[in-house]
């Protein structure tokens, strides 16, 4: 009887041991309410939130925030609500397309040498002569006239012709002096706006409505050589990677539209 008591014990003992809950170790760097908290899930983490420039101990704090409400929303069965179901099935579709993206963008070939070297020689106002603008501006920001506006703008040489445009419309703007670097825009623009007489006028449309400018003065700041290949490297490799990822995409759509088949009365219209 009493080595029964004893056996009894001992399983106790190690039942209850069981149950005491493990120290995080190894790759686990944190568990909330026993959900695990990985080291890959932290180092994803904060490179998401890279521009944000959250430290390692900040990142580790938003993740566990979010395990902590997610595991509320789970106990409350939000995660089973139709509408949830939804958006998480939307959610991992955009994921897993956002991926698609980076894989056939990462994909694309680096320039050679003799590529990079030819670019650097055909856009001097953005390498060899990098050309800094200082802009007088005018600056629309009602973008519902803005298509209209850009006809009328078109035929106009100067800022002052712009001016009395402007005025006679009764189109309210700011007036500003503006800076642009050559090596923050496209170089085949940049090549454009270099070769521009002096006082002509330069329209950019945008979402919030329109930038009239006019060069007051343009600066030069050569880059040297090793940093304008380098530069150029990266810019002929993003447009081409952006190019290759858009066809591609495309490609992919084209090929998958061939094999939907519609319910007739989501049938869509012929273009």
């Amino acid at each position: 009887m009493t080595r029964t008591v004893k056996m009894l014990g001992l399983t106790l003992i190690v039942l209850l041991s069981a149950c005491e809950p493990k120290e995080p170790a190894g790759q686990v760097i944190a568990t909330v309410a026993g959900r695990e908290i990985t080291a890959s899930e932290l180092q994803q983490e904060m490179a998401s939130s890279a521009a944000g420039g959250l430290s390692r101990d900040q990142a580790l704090d938003a993740l566990i925030s979010r395990k902590i409400l997610t595991g509320a929303a789970t106990e409350a069965k939000i995660d089973k609500l139709p509408s949830t179901l939804l958006m998480q099935a939307r959610a991992r579709d955009l994921v897993l397309i956002s991926e698609l993206n980076r894989r056939i963008h990462d994909s694309a070939p680096q320039p050679d040498d003799a590529e990079v070297k030819d670019f650097v020689a055909n856009h001097p106002a953005s390498y060899a002569q990098r050309r800094v603008f200082i802009l007088d501006q005018f600056v629309v920001t009602d973008p519902t006239r803005t298509q209209q506006l850009i006809r009328q703008l078109l035929p106009l040489k100067t800022l002052d012709e712009v001016r009395v445009l402007l005025d006679n419309l009764a189109i309210s703007y700011a007036q500003t002096v503006g800076t642009v670097d050559a090596l923050t825009i496209d170089p085949d623009q940049a090549e454009k706006i270099a070769a521009l007489p002096p006082g002509e006028v330069i329209v950019s449309p945008s979402s919030q409505g329109l930038r009239i400018s006019r060069i007051r003065e343009t600066v030069t700041l050569p880059l040297p050589e090793r940093d304008a290949l380098r530069i150029a490297r990266q810019t002929i490799w993003e447009k081409r990677a952006g190019t290759i990822t858009n066809a591609k995409i495309n490609q992919l759509i084209a090929a998958g539209k061939k094999e939907v088949r519609y319910n007739p009365a989501y049938q869509p219209k012929r273009q």
